[in-house]
């Protein structure tokens, strides 16, 4: 049995953090690209 009391937080940051600097690197690098 696997007990996930804070891995989904951990999981949200992650997911948010990896959005925010894939936002952020589309805004930088797509400026550059499109």
């Amino acid at each position: 049995k696997l007990r996930l009391p804070r891995s989904r937080i951990r999981i949200a940051q992650a997911v948010a953090g990896g959005i925010i600097a894939g936002f952020g690197a589309r805004l930088a690098m797509g400026c550059n690209l499109a």
